[in-house]
């Protein structure tokens, strides 16, 4: 689990994150950790949007700036229905131990999204 939150940690000091490219890079093991991150498409009031965002398969990794507000996190169901998400700070970071496709950032009626690159969109086959 420390194996996984420091890649994380790595991962979302990149700038890249938020973009559908991740830039390659080795472990000490020989192993790409950071490459097996996920990264998402972000769209909505800038005001919401996380710097940066990313999923290991297992967890979902989110921040924000220090001076933005913190907003209620959404995923979508199947058939489209928001539905509160339980993640928990861990440092910096905004930790839901769960991936999914599509999340939605909320304060008041301001609104963004966050949806999850396909391995296609990632540059994988």
């Amino acid at each position: 689990m420390i194996a996984r939150l420091a890649a994380a940690l790595l991962l979302l000091a990149a700038p890249a994150l938020a973009r559908a490219d991740v830039a390659e890079g080795g472990g000490a093991d020989g192993v790409d950790e950071a490459r097996d991150m996920t990264t998402y498409r972000l769209k909505g009031a800038a005001l919401l949007r996380p710097i940066r965002i990313g999923d290991d398969g297992v967890h979902t990794y989110i921040q924000w700036s220090e001076d933005q507000p913190i907003p209620a996190v959404f995923a979508l169901d199947p058939r489209g229905v928001e539905q509160i998400v339980d993640g928990y700070m861990r440092g910096e970071l905004f930790t839901i131990d769960r991936v999914y496709p599509h999340l939605v950032f909320r304060i008041d009626k301001d609104k963004a999204e966050a949806r999850r690159n396909t391995p296609s969109q990632r540059g994988k086959p």
